[in-house]
């Protein structure tokens, strides 16, 4: 009897290791993946030029990254999990930020561009005189103009 107490009581024990482990490894499991998220985000954050538009924010990525690696080599994984988040936070802000700034760059170009035809356009037609249509005059045709004023008229039908 006694001996089935201490099975008992080794079952439970190992039950509750395998869980342990279980929650251990799952917690691994998604320090790895926030880890691959925050390097995925941090790289696509510098290929948009986050270094001249949004240094700020890039550095705090790339610091915040590291540090997520330190502790996950030091087997830290809760603080590992914690900077890797805050690394893909601020790599999305640095790449946010850095797209914002490049469209309003593009806008702002396509602005000058937009005034420059206009003053062309406006140079050219204060140059080049425009040619109104000129007026039909009292006694020509409708296919004398070149925009017929008058209505044809159709001679009248009378009833014998």
């Amino acid at each position: 009897m006694r001996i089935i107490k201490q099975f008992r009581c080794i079952g439970a024990v190992i039950v509750c290791c395998a869980f342990l482990v279980s929650c251990g490894t799952a917690d691994i499991r998604s320090t790895v993946e926030q880890l691959t998220n925050a390097r995925v985000a941090v790289e696509a954050a510098e290929k948009t030029e986050a270094k001249t538009y949004a240094p700020g924010e890039l550095r705090h990525a790339q610091d915040a990254l590291a540090i997520a690696k330190d502790a996950y080599a030091n087997e830290a994984f809760e603080r590992s999990f914690d900077f890797a988040k805050k690394a893909t936070i601020y790599a999305l802000v640095a790449k946010a930020r850095t797209e914002q700034k490049q469209a309003e760059q593009k806008l702002a170009d396509l602005k000058g561009q937009l005034k420059k035809v206009k003053a062309q356009t406006k140079s050219y037609m204060q140059s080049t005189p425009v040619n109104a249509p000129a007026e039909p005059t009292m006694g020509s045709t409708p296919e004398d103009s070149p925009h017929p004023t008058a209505i044809p008229t159709t001679p009248e039908v009378t009833q014998p």
